[in-house]
């Protein structure tokens, strides 16, 4: 069941990542790639194939380095709130880099569970 949890969360993930590339008018083409690939991962996961490890720490890690330098981005550009959009979309970009990096240690910690 713990892995169904994890595997949705990477799907959700990627569908996020593709979102984001056509909302941007593939201005940021390189979150499809990153979308693919955690999508990759969470169905890997959830079909419990060995072969999902590989794509699921891989986007884990990219996702945390792409969340991380939007947000360092955004807020040198316009600091943290000056108006009401710009402090939601930092709060989301806290809850994204948030939410992946409690499941790069879920998966670390119960890679027995996940991985048999």
């Amino acid at each position: 069941m713990k892995e169904k949890i994890v595997s949705a969360a990477y799907i959700a993930y990627g569908l996020i990542d593709v979102a984001a590339s056509i909302m941007s008018g593939f201005v940021l083409f390189h979150m499809v790639g990153l979308g693919a690939v955690c999508l990759a991962a969470g169905v890997g996961l959830w079909m419990k194939k060995p072969w999902s490890r590989y794509p699921l720490g891989f986007a884990g890690l990219l996702t945390l380095v792409v969340g991380v330098a939007t947000l360092y981005s955004s807020m040198g550009l316009v600091g943290f709130n000056p108006n009401v959009q710009v402090l939601l979309f930092n709060l989301s970009l806290i809850g994204y880099i948030g939410v992946m990096s409690g499941l790069i240690v879920y998966v670390i910690a119960n890679k027995s569970v996940l991985f048999r």
